[in-house]
């Protein structure tokens, strides 16, 4: 129901200013509606129509069902109640009960209501209490709580309120907005207010109007006024805060990861501005809108969507067309259990041709955000057929198989996950009708290529990638992601009956491995994150393992790092030098290691001081820092490699693991003695 509705109104002053041209507007019972303009745009003009202060020239005005007339008066004003920016223009009695009594004696309210009216209005607007108190003492918010508490007293219906929030503190504008949104949700008053602070804009109105000169420029929800950042701006006015601090970290981005050279994709693309910090936090967790956003070294990074998103959009898309729909995109439901959703693109659909008979076959483009994941702009695929019974979710072309026990998945099965295998099942079963079943084929032609560069092949999943996906969602640089993409190694040895791991920092350490005799099986790619795979080795059950690689890497473990990316931590010189000066070292080599520039100089440093020792040491501490970081729960032992691949440290201990789990021992390293 509307309650206020100006049709063609028209208005200008006496000394001829034109104060508003054709204003059509329209308020429903309940709405939060600002009237958002620069000074001068003509906000207050117009809120004096809403009562009879002022006649339009042209045009009319209407309140509900009344025409603001002067027949009409006294009604429209008990329906409308109307709070100045200046409090100090509407209060002008001596004590806050005389105030607020004020207009409910010209009513001719019985005496004993009003006192019961004034108690109920000093407590909705929390000044119990100030009966007695001059208005006139009060500090600039209360004042404005006395005005507001004189217009409820009336029991208006609309509350049209001049610039709220104008010259108060920031604790006076939070107590004003707090206020005003009760008085809507709990009295179910509608509130009509005027205001160029726009930052106040997106915590108390679904709906905008923009005037500027007298004329209505642009109305809409707050979100889609907002979103026309040049109108706004055209408009003598701004962005909120928050908004702005978005586009600018989005501008930023922008510049540092720039489109492709085709401009189909790239940078942290478009979409609607956050306009308070909450609805900042929600985009950053991507519950909001789409896959949202990230902060990451100070930028803000785009996410995506996952493999098992993409074939579930595809999947769906395949499944609308048997049944004559062709959307453009379409909305799947995320991991979960909840209401979140993503929306996404369909690249192309196929009904005849290349897809079986009775079959439609659907494809969207991988979209990683800013991710650097390997499957960026890969196209996902979905052929569905209908059939009776249940939903059957196989594999195609491109998509790998399991051979290996210990995943999730069960060797001889398509490397599709539970969780995207369920989103694929739920999004096409939400299109069919009950009672139906469909064959669903999921399909990656670059696939097999994609997969050579994933740890697939290392964890014996074969001809393509996996289909994956715990969330729905990508998160771009995610140092988490990765991490969990290293466990599923510990699951393949444990199914394997590996008793003794080999940790290993990089594809160099893999290789050398494999001259020992290592089952592949036991040898586990670590990257830089040592110390969180020895949590997982505990936490899988495993209490022997093995460090291996180069002396760069395991040196910053001696050192006691145990994340060792260059920029977190390297206190490799550092141990090295010490080690030798405790060896003997003088002055001159200690200063020499410090100054090396890599760990290979250092290598040849102590090669020609003939203190090859060090290296002995050094992988000594490092396994029993890795013993004392994993709380004594494994045993372990360390071997260091030099570039070239030759054994340059070791400690007993690992040549007693590597006896022990029956693997290779080279020369060098059988008859291994610790100096002391």
């Amino acid at each position: 129901m509307e309650v206020i509705k100006a049709v063609a109104v028209n208005f200008a002053y006496p000394d001829g200013t034109v104060a508003l041209e054709d204003i059509n507007l329209s308020v429903s019972a309940g709405e939060r509606v600002a009237v958002l303009g620069a000074n001068g745009s003509g906000k207050s003009t117009l809120f004096q129509h809403f009562n009879g202060l002022l006649q339009p020239a042209s045009g009319n005005v209407f309140i509900k069902d009344l025409r603001v007339e002067r027949k009409n008066y006294r009604a429209i004003r008990r329906l409308v109640g109307m709070v100045f920016q200046d409090p100090d223009d509407q209060l002008f009695s001596n004590t806050v009960k005389q105030e607020i009594a004020y207009g409910l004696l010209n009513l001719g309210t019985p005496k004993e209501d009003i006192q019961e009216t004034i108690r109920w209005a000093l407590s909705v607007v929390g000044l119990e209490g100030y009966e007695a108190k001059s208005p006139y003492s009060l500090s600039g918010g209360e004042k404005k709580r006395v005005a507001l508490a004189s217009v409820l007293a009336m029991k208006p219906e609309v509350l049209v309120l001049d610039e709220p929030t104008a010259s108060l503190d920031p604790r006076g504008v939070a107590q004003i907005v707090k206020l005003l949104n009760r008085i809507n949700d709990e009295l179910n008053i509608t509130l009509v207010f005027a205001t160029h602070d726009v930052d106040v804009v997106p915590l108390l109105a679904d709906r905008i109007y923009v005037l500027n000169r007298g004329r209505i420029r642009i109305f809409g929800t707050t979100a889609e006024v907002f979103s026309q950042k040049e109108i706004i701006r055209d408009n003598n006015l701004r962005l909120p805060r928050v908004a702005h601090l978005v586009e600018l970290l989005r501008k930023d981005g922008e510049r540092q990861a720039a489109p492709p050279p085709d401009g189909t994709r790239g940078g942290t693309g478009s979409g609607a501005l956050p306009m308070t910090i909450g609805q900042a936090r929600r985009m950053l967790e991507h519950q909001d809108q789409g896959a949202g956003y990230r902060l990451h070294d100070g930028r803000m990074l785009r996410r995506g969507y996952t493999t098992g998103t993409c074939a579930a959009a595809a999947a769906k898309a395949a499944a609308l067309a048997l049944f004559g729909q062709m959307p453009p995109e379409v909305a799947v439901r995320l991991p979960g259990g909840g209401d979140a959703e993503a929306v996404l693109p369909v690249a192309g659909v196929e009904l005849e041709g290349g897809c079986p008979p009775g079959a439609a076959r659907a494809w969207v483009i991988k979209d990683a955000g800013d991710d650097p994941d390997i499957t960026d702009g890969a196209r996902i695929e979905a052929t569905v057929r209908l059939q009776p019974g249940e939903i059957v979710v196989r594999g195609g072309r491109g998509v790998g198989v399991v051979t290996k026990p210990g995943l999730a998945v069960p060797p001889g099965q398509p490397a599709i996950n539970p969780g995207p295998l369920q989103m694929i099942r739920d999004n096409v079963s939400g299109v069919l009708s009950s009672g139906n079943g469909a064959e669903v084929v999921i399909s990656v032609p670059e696939g097999e290529q994609l997969a050579r560069r994933t740890m697939n092949p290392r964890l014996g999943i074969t001809g393509g990638i996996s289909i994956l996906g715990t969330t729905g969602i990508v998160e771009p640089m995610s140092e988490e992601a990765f991490k969990q993409a290293l466990v599923p190694q510990l699951e393949i040895a444990r199914a394997a009956g590996q008793q003794t791991l080999l940790l290993t920092p990089g594809r160099r350490g893999v290789s050398l491995a494999a001259g020992f005799g290592v089952p592949q099986e036991a040898v586990i790619l670590v990257s830089n994150f040592v110390g969180f795979m020895l949590d997982e080795c505990v936490r899988c059950g495993f209490r022997q393992v093995v460090l291996w690689g180069h002396v760069g890497k395991l040196a910053k473990v001696a050192a006691g790092s145990f994340q060792t990316y260059n920029r977190i931590a390297d206190g490799r010189a550092e141990a090295v030098a010490a080690l030798a000066a405790v060896r003997g070292a003088g002055a001159d080599l200690v200063r020499s290691i410090l100054d090396a520039p890599t760990a290979e100089a250092m290598v040849g440093l102590l090669q020609e001081a003939g203190l090859d020792v060090v290296w002995q040491d050094l992988a000594l501490r490092a396994s029993s820092r890795a013993e004392a970081y994993a709380r004594e729960e494994l045993r372990v032992g360390t071997v260091l490699f030099s570039y070239s691949g030759e054994a340059v440290g070791w400690d007993e201990r690992a040549v007693s693991l590597m006896r022990e789990a029956g693997w290779t021992l080279k020369r060098e390293l059988a008859g291994a003695k610790v100096q002391s």
